[in-house]
């Protein structure tokens, strides 16, 4: 049986520092729904990116595509005021399919964008001379391989291939003429572009219905 699903969800992220920075998590309607505790669930498409391990627990073909929208606001307080990034909407993408290819084994593809936000700050916002426009795009291509060993243990291999591209921006104070000596404030702009390549291996362990193990990792 073939099952095809779209998704979309809107995200509101508030002012406040992440370790994650740009990296985006939700990468799956359902997952997202679950706080991303989808390692050892995994029930759709989107094992391929959760844990690839349990595609052998998924019949025929399945194919999941959607987008999780995120809208960000921050803020920025200081004596005297505020300064609030530009308002923008990001859809970053994504789209994996699985096919159980016998009793025993299953293949994945995914192409999803792990990174994929940026912030804009106005030239005369107080953080200037620290950023004004932050833009880091990331697209990685997965394909994976799950076979079975025994009635409930599962492992799976995959390779990946990432796209990246970023632009930074910000302004700082230079020499404008040297008799007499005066300064200007100029834009410095900072861009690359790359492509990386890794891999990810998962296990999943269903004990019974009602409970089951995951676990799932990705090399840098």
């Amino acid at each position: 049986m073939k099952r095809i699903i779209l998704t979309a969800v809107l995200t509101f992220i508030a002012a406040g520092a992440q370790a994650s920075g740009f990296r985006l998590s939700e990468q799956d309607a359902a997952a997202n729904g679950m706080g991303n505790s989808f390692v050892a669930v995994a029930d759709n498409a989107s094992a391929v990116w959760y844990n690839p391990a349990a595609m052998t627990a998924l019949e025929g073909t399945n194919m999941s595509l959607g987008t999780v929208m995120v809208y960000p606001g921050m803020k920025h307080e200081f004596t005297g005021g505020s300064d609030s990034i530009a308002k923008k909407l990001h859809v970053p993408p994504y789209l994996y399919i699985t096919r159980k290819m016998g009793p025993g084994w299953a293949l994945g593809l995914g192409f999803n964008a792990p990174f994929g936000l940026s912030t804009e700050w106005a030239d005369s916002s107080q953080t200037k001379l620290t950023a004004t426009y932050s833009d880091i795009k990331g697209f990685n291509y997965n394909l994976n391989a799950a076979f079975k060993l025994g009635e409930r243990l599962s492992f799976a291999l995959g390779a990946d291939y990432v796209q990246l591209t970023a632009e930074l921006s910000k302004m700082y104070t230079a020499p404008y003429s040297v008799s007499p000596l005066t300064y200007q404030t100029v834009t410095q702009t900072l861009d690359g572009d790359g492509t990386g390549t890794g891999w990810n291996a998962a296990a999943f362990y269903r004990h019974s219905d009602r409970l089951s193990f995951g676990a799932s990792y990705r090399s840098p």
